[in-house]
């Protein structure tokens, strides 16, 4: 009884603490960060820090994991741009085997040509590009995380074709099997494009801004490892033989504290499946879902979101719509906190709703 009252008023409690003791330290100086700006990042060499600390709770647990804590990222981050339009991006992680998260040189020829070579994220989904730090929620929606194709070793090229209605392109070919072993595991690619167009800018005459964009990827893949939701039996480690087809589509809006986005992402899955722990296969599988979020900036740092996430794969599981309510708070420009409310649509008992808090430092 004692959890479950805890559990029922933490979230108006906790937003009550906020909003009474909540000062505009965004619109204040703050110049020791000033000043750590200025000694280490520069435009010809900069460093990143990126350290978040998520708490995970659940009544009666029945989603993988346990009730508890973990460091979700601890990350360095080196970047630049020297002479001659050339840079680099390197990006480790002390919490993540292999640690290298991006390594890329690029080259920019023109603002509508910039040739990227190296590991770095496919262009693929408007919220997977979206950093780590910042992301609406706790997590990233289950759509993302399971058809995403995430960090690959490639060549691409992007850059803005008109800047009067700004269209941005990204093409890249990839050995699509992330980074593992540091080499291609047979002799395909993957294929992957986003094209984003944004209609309406925002200007000192309006607030008002609509970004929208669509993304494809293909690949053949051989024994690649994907994310374990397409198989409703186990949580372990899934690996896909066969032809890889991904869609998507997403759209932003925002207007003064107002936002709306979305995204809707598409993957067929033509081939085998393999789980290691029965060591047998399943067959094709098709994958759809997507996101819809709603937020409002109460006040200049403290931030309410509501969003609806789908996940559907023709697999025999059944996955059932997931509601999050969240609220995102900025006590300082390099500090954030995250409380995620989770509500299983179909099992929507108390005691199966989930909590997510992210405590986040970045500079």
């Amino acid at each position: 009884m004692e959890k479950r009252i805890t559990l029922k008023y933490l979230i108006p409690v906790v937003c009550t603490i906020l909003v009474l003791g909540t000062d505009p330290v965004m619109s204040e100086d703050e110049p020791l960060l000033e000043k750590l700006r200025t000694t280490f990042q520069k435009d010809y060499f900069s460093i990143g820090i990126l350290l978040q600390t998520v708490a995970d709770f659940q009544i009666d647990r029945n989603l993988p994991g346990y009730n508890g804590f973990t460091i979700a990222n601890f990350r360095l981050k080196l970047y630049g741009e020297l002479d001659k339009k050339f840079g680099y991006l390197l990006q480790t992680s002390f919490i993540n085997s292999p640690s290298i998260l991006d390594a890329k040189l690029y080259y920019r020829f023109a603002e509508y040509l910039i040739v990227d070579a190296g590991l770095y994220k496919a262009p693929f989904s408007k919220e997977y590009l979206t950093g780590a730090d910042a992301i609406d929620f706790v997590n990233r929606s289950r759509i993302v995380t399971v058809l995403a194709p995430g960090r690959q070793i490639g060549l691409q090229t992007r850059g803005r074709i008109n800047e009067s209605l700004p269209v941005d392109y990204n093409i890249g070919i990839f050995n699509g099997n992330g980074y593992g072993g540091n080499t291609n595991d047979n002799n395909d690619f993957l294929y992957a494009a986003r094209l984003t167009f944004t209609p309406l800018r925002s200007s000192e005459s309006s607030t008002m801004q609509l970004e929208t964009g669509i993304n494809a990827a293909f690949s053949k893949d051989n024994f690649s490892r994907i994310s374990p939701l397409l198989n409703p039996f186990v949580y372990d480690a899934l690996f896909f033989t066969g032809e890889r087809s991904l869609y998507g589509a997403d759209f932003s809006f925002t207007n003064g504290d107002f936002m709306l986005t979305g995204e809707y992402l598409q993957g067929n899955f033509d081939g085998a499946l393999y789980f290691l722990v029965a060591d047998t296969s399943i067959g094709s599988i098709k994958s759809s879902g997507f996101h819809v979020t709603i937020g409002y900036m109460l006040i200049s740092d403290f931030q309410i979101l509501g969003r609806w996430d789908r996940f559907k794969a023709d697999n025999g599981s059944n996955n059932p719509d997931w509601m999050v309510l969240g609220l995102n708070y900025w006590p300082s420009k390099v500090s954030k906190l995250q409380i995620n409310y989770m509500v299983n649509t179909v099992s929507s008992a108390l005691k199966y709703n989930q909590i997510l808090a992210n405590f986040q430092f970045v500079f």
